[in-house]
């Protein structure tokens, strides 16, 4: 009976221990993404890092997962690459968007100044526009990743998307909101969990859209 006994606990220990050693592996390789992401940021002096280190990060979370063997090669030379190689690609289309965005933003200022109901209508068409802006955002950097197109197509593309799975850019919304909050109360965070966690979810649920997408259009 003891015998037993030890043996249930021996593998009841071996199973939770092959479940532990991918959940570890995976908080290692999404925190040194992170930190790659902010030491690429900080390399581009910020105003020139940010957009190229966001595309790399999307890029190495795509190819952990549609060539897995790829997962244990070098994070630090994947991201240096995919840093130099889309540098102002990425900087082009970021800084674009970003205009664009500040526009919205203004916009939505001076529309919620209005007065009476004209005011309420541009006010909250605005407000109609900034949110298609947004779900759209929240797809590009994976589309960019994973489609070589120009800007236009490719915020097309992400637009698409965004329209096709309202759910999962809900998710991912949520996932994002609920990361925030976690940062702000614990700001350190900040360092280990900022970027790629919201990339691990974009990725996965992104990549199944378009696997069914390709196999829809190959029957």
């Amino acid at each position: 009976m003891a015998l037993q006994t030890q043996s249930t606990r021996h593998s009841g220990l071996k199973a939770a221990t092959s479940l532990a050693n991918p959940v570890i592996e995976w908080i290692w390789r999404l925190s040194l993404l992170n930190l790659l992401w902010i030491g690429l940021t900080l390399a581009g002096g910020v105003v020139f890092g940010l957009f190229p280190a966001t595309s790399a990060v999307y890029i190495v979370m795509r190819k952990w997962f549609v060539h897995p063997e790829t997962r244990d090669q070098s994070s630090i030379r994947a991201m240096t690459a995919a840093w130099r190689n889309g540098f102002w690609r990425a900087n082009a289309l970021g800084w674009a968007l970003a205009v664009v965005a500040a526009l919205l933003a203004y916009a939505l200022w001076i529309s919620s100044a209005l007065p009476g109901i004209a005011g309420s209508v541009a006010f909250y068409g605005m407000v109609i526009v900034a949110s298609m802006f947004c779900a759209m955002l929240i797809h590009l950097p994976f589309v960019a990743a994973h489609v070589e197109a120009g800007g236009i197509r490719l915020i097309r593309a992400a637009w698409m998307l965004a329209l096709a799975q309202p759910f999962a850019t809900l998710a991912i919304a949520a996932v994002f909101i609920g990361l925030s909050y976690l940062q702000a109360t614990a700001p350190a965070l900040l360092f280990f969990a900022s970027l790629s966690p919201l990339a691990l979810v974009t990725t996965m649920l992104d990549l199944r859209t378009f696997s069914a997408a390709i196999q829809r259009q190959n029957r």
